[in-house]
């Protein structure tokens, strides 16, 4: 074997050594963030898979993905991706019951698509605030009572398609979902519920959408003033107004 060959196996060598190295750090990265100590009697201090999720994340301003070691599952989401400005998806994840999800994308500026089934209960204000780029989000499971707030999809703008399950029984705000079609907007609207509650609840929508999805002619009329709009809208629950803004 030649200098220049050696040379050669060396650094190739030392590249996988290398990376080998690095795979071992960042497993351990991971199963440090991903496991917790606790004291079970008569036994010791037990190591064992975290479900606590609530800030797992925050403020990972610079991460362009999170690949876990381990499955997640989570009783505990809250604030859990805030602020990682710059990953575009988000690993998979299991709820182990419905949770309170405030603020778990607040200002995933890059986020395209939320995927999974998100069972929702409680407070879920901000939950996409300012996901600039998401397009699509799939599913959200209503368990419960949900508190919608006015920036749960706040700045959403280029949202297209969203899947709700469950029961839509409290104020529903999508005013700045300007993209949402046609089939997202009347699945919305089919789960708003019947049952009277001794007042009325309102489903917020943006004109910019409606307008767009129901339009006859592309360019020559309001989707507003079309026969399918008035269609869907009559057969929304009584106990419900529909405001577009």
């Amino acid at each position: 074997m030649s200098i220049a060959e050696k040379l050669t196996t060396i650094a190739e060598n030392e590249q996988r050594v290398y990376e080998a190295g690095k795979n071992i750090e960042n497993k351990r990265f991971w199963h440090t963030i991903q496991t917790k100590l606790g004291w079970v009697s008569y036994v010791g201090w037990v190591e064992s898979r975290r479900t606590n999720y609530n800030y797992a994340f925050r403020q990972w301003y610079t991460a362009t993905e999170i690949n876990p070691l381990y499955p997640i599952e989570a009783d505990g989401v809250t604030y859990m991706f805030e602020s990682c400005q710059s990953i575009t998806k988000h690993p998979p994840i299991t709820f182990l019951q419905a949770l309170s999800t405030y603020a778990m994308f607040n200002g995933c500026r890059e986020l395209k698509e939320a995927n999974g089934d998100f069972r929702l209960t409680g407070n879920v204000g901000a939950m996409f605030n300012g996901c600039l780029n998401i397009t699509k989000i799939n599913k959200l499971i209503i368990e419960g009572v949900v508190y919608w707030q006015p920036n749960t999809f706040g700045q959403c703008k280029k949202l297209v398609e969203l899947k709700v399950e469950g029961a839509i029984d409290t104020d529903f705000y999508l005013n700045d979902c300007e993209s949402l079609s046609m089939a997202s907007i009347d699945g919305v609207i089919g789960k708003l519920s019947s049952e009277y509650q001794g007042y009325t609840n309102t489903l917020t929508l943006s004109r910019v959408a409606v307008n767009k999805a129901y339009e006859t002619e592309p360019g020559k009329n309001d989707g507003e003033q079309s026969d399918a709009w008035y269609a869907r809208t009559t057969l929304s629950p009584s106990n419900w107004n529909i405001a577009l803004v």
